[in-house]
């Protein structure tokens, strides 16, 4: 019996930069300072200094961030979150 090939195998990742539509002559990874960002309208996501916020300090304290926030610049010129 054949083996069937999944629709998931013909798919060729070829990078986050193309994920994100950009060239290899667009720089793609910088650190940018957190204030430096600024949200956009209708941003889905919420800073609240709550239980969870002390909990997210605490595991970055002691092992570092290990999911990096991503950004793009904006049309206008600045950096969006």
């Amino acid at each position: 019996m054949a083996v069937k090939e999944s629709s998931a195998s013909k798919i060729k990742f070829k990078g986050v930069d193309a994920l994100f539509g950009l060239s290899e002559e667009q720089e793609c990874v910088r650190e940018i300072p957190l204030d430096e960002l600024d949200t956009f309208k209708n941003h889905p996501f919420k800073v609240f200094r709550d239980d969870k916020m002390e909990e997210m300090i605490e595991s970055i304290s002691e092992y570092g961030v290990l999911v990096p926030g991503i950004a793009r610049p904006s049309n206008s010129g600045g950096k969006g979150l």
